[in-house]
């Protein structure tokens, strides 16, 4: 067991945003079922909770089901639960009783907690992977379960090895993931690939990843920093040793280069890396290199969620912000 409930939660931000099609057609479920499903009988809830944790390889400690109160039943069987009042931490799994009845209607995973408040990740939440905001013991929490994630970092997926060359795509993977993931950006991934649509990538697809100027690495401060100095170099020859020091010269490069919506649009690798790293945070982006009105658009969200002024424009601050 190697996965890290920041790894669980980084992968399932990913997610936020994917709908269903029809009534509960969605990819969590053909995982589950292992064949498309349609109708009122396949609610997803836990069947996205538990895709999640195949993904991360976790199913050790998260459960394998398509029911709630099995979930709970096991997590109860295995000495990891906590009842409604608990002060719950990232990566733990929220029960949810809308009916007040002791039987579970509904579940997901914990964020994170401040002052009272748990901020959750959901499948099946209105249709879609979506956030919620609820207060740690509203009555309606049934109670959490708490998987017994490992202390030590880790990376999501099967390439975390640091010498890795290629990376198997996936179910539920995206580029802009991928490209966090192991220190690069969409671009790259592209052109190293050959791929004709940066948003359709298939289970089973093997990446290239290695290149004279690409990083290959686990998701860390570091990683993200060696990422935007390869796409500064990229994009304006800044010379930038890729080190992953945010030091005088990467500080410098980015202040030169400001990135908001202009005319004609801003085209470019930088632009790619803020995309690609906004979208993993949850920010819905396909990471095309233009910086247009949905750009502009997401920065704005982000600098109000982090308490930045909010201009939709990505200077230093918003860069250190991402970068952590």
């Amino acid at each position: 067991m190697s996965t890290t409930a920041t790894t669980l939660i980084a992968y399932a931000k990913t997610q936020l945003g994917i709908k269903e099609t029809g009534t509960n057609n969605v990819k969590y479920n053909t995982w589950y079922y292992g064949k498309e499903v349609n109708g009122n009988s396949y609610p997803w809830c836990h069947t996205f909770l538990s895709s999640i944790a195949n993904e991360v390889n976790a199913l050790d400690i998260i459960p394998k089901t398509n029911n709630c109160n099995a979930g709970i039943a096991w997590f109860k069987a295995n000495g990891c639960w906590q009842a409604n009042g608990y002060v719950p931490k990232p990566g733990d799994v929220i029960y949810f009783d809308w009916g007040n009845d002791s039987s579970s209607d509904h579940v997901g995973y914990v964020e994170k907690y401040v002052n009272g408040t748990v901020t959750t990740i959901e499948g099946n939440h209105n249709n879609a992977v979506a956030q919620r905001t609820i207060a740690y013991n509203k009555s309606t929490i049934m109670g959490y379960g708490t998987p017994a994630y490992s202390a030590s970092a880790s990376s999501v997926g099967t390439a975390a090895d640091t010498s890795a060359t290629q990376y198997t795509v996936i179910t539920g993977d995206t580029l802009s993931a991928i490209a966090i993931r192991f220190g690069t950006t969409v671009k790259r991934l592209v052109e190293l690939n050959n791929i004709t649509n940066a948003n359709i990538i298939k289970a089973g697809q093997v990446l290239k990843l290695s290149a004279s100027n690409i990083i290959v690495s686990s998701d860390t401060k570091t990683t993200r920093i060696k990422a935007l100095q390869v796409a500064l170099n990229a994009s304006y020859k800044s010379g930038l040793t890729v080190d992953g020091i945010w030091g005088p010269k990467t500080e410098a490069a980015v202040k030169a280069h400001l990135l908001k919506k202009t005319s004609p649009m801003l085209n470019s690798e930088h632009v790619g890396w803020l995309q690609t790293h906004l979208d993993y945070l949850g920010y819905v982006l396909t990471a095309d290199n233009k910086f247009g009105p949905n750009t502009e658009a997401k920065v704005k969200l982000y600098q109000s969620a982090k308490s930045l002024t909010v201009d939709g424009k990505a200077g230093v601050l918003t860069h250190k912000a991402i970068i952590g």
